[in-house]
């Protein structure tokens, strides 16, 4: 029988570990859809706009060869594309159908992504390449842009962008996490390796992505232009680095 007095052990208090903070970038994505012609379309934008940036000559003329037109602006860009900025300053999302605009903010743990839909589901897609002798031909396609973040330093972020054709029927199809494997329904993607690239923005500054004239059939223009059969519109695609912040839980579980 136990004795009423024997000691009774405290039980032991452990905090849960610590969590590494966090790196948050917030992006702003803006859509712009206007006539070919239309004057934000033209060489005159693109003066004022550095099509250089940080790639090698190599990986410029191949994305140009390709019909992607890439560039970057400071946190003072082009009147003509600062005023269009302007009206998604107030409001985290928007759509304007009498400008052609269509903006949404989203902030992303560095490290991580987001895929943009740049064209609705096309019963068929055809896209060449530099380096393909055929078209490659995809049923009930979709051009879709992967962005991914990573933050360099503060106020410094690298935005990779991978073009990927999301194409056929949604199936359960394995897809690789930051951890594991999973299965999710979704068609199949094929990334267009040749065609991705990154640019380096402080705040405030702005990738700027559309397609070159030239041949219907590149990619650049089956992302940018093939929004109507007429293939008389096109599409300016900006993406600016609102800001960074850290998020720091307190503990982990």
């Amino acid at each position: 029988m136990l004795s009423s007095t024997a000691p009774i052990k405290p039980a032991a208090f452990k905090l849960p570990p610590l969590v590494t903070p966090k790196e948050a970038v917030e992006l702003e994505i803006v859509f712009i859809d206007r006539v070919r012609d239309d004057g934000l379309m033209s060489d005159l934008l693109w003066r004022e706009i550095d099509q250089i940036a940080d790639m090698p000559p190599e990986q410029r003329t191949r994305l140009r060869k390709n019909g992607w037109r890439i560039g970057h602006a400071s946190s003072r860009p082009p009147r003509a594309l600062e005023q269009i900025l302007e009206i998604t300053a107030e409001r985290p999302e928007i759509t304007d159908r009498d400008r052609g605009l269509t903006a949404r903010k989203v902030a992303l743990l560095s490290g991580t992504d987001v895929p943009l839909e740049l064209t609705d589901v096309l019963s068929t897609l055809e896209i060449s390449t530099e380096r393909s002798s055929e078209p490659f031909k995809y049923e009930n396609a979709k051009a879709v842009l992967r962005v991914r973040v990573e933050r360099e330093q503060d106020g410094l972020a690298r935005l990779h962008f991978q073009p990927e054709i999301h194409h056929g029927d949604a199936s359960l199809r394995p897809v690789a996490t930051q951890f594991d494997w999973i299965a999710r329904q979704q068609p199949e993607i094929a990334p267009l390796f040749d065609q991705q690239f990154s640019l380096s923005l402080n705040t405030g500054e702005l990738a700027i992505v559309s397609a070159t004239d030239g041949d219907e059939a590149t990619p650049g223009h089956s992302f940018f232009r093939s929004l109507e059969k007429s293939g008389q519109m096109q599409r300016l695609m900006v993406v600016r680095v609102v800001g960074m912040q850290r998020l720091k839980p307190l503990y982990g579980k």
